[in-house]
């Protein structure tokens, strides 16, 4: 992956952290990686008032499309 040239994927710390963020290091399968993702995405979105924001206004451009 660190091959994609995805800044955000530029390191092996980068991918020690997705390997952690999924799970895949305690062997969780697909759907057990996913659910914890998704826990770790809702948290985000409620801590943070700038992704709330961001939310909102992404979804007010849509409607009116």
């Amino acid at each position: 992956m660190m091959n994609c040239d995805l800044t955000e994927l530029n390191s092996e710390a980068d991918m020690a952290y997705l390997r952690q963020t999924f799970a895949i290091d305690i062997g969780a399968n697909e759907e057990e990686a996913c659910e914890r993702f998704e826990q770790i995405l809702l948290d985000s979105y409620k801590s943070s008032l700038k992704t709330r924001f961001d939310w909102f206004f992404h979804a007010v451009n849509h409607i009116k499309s």
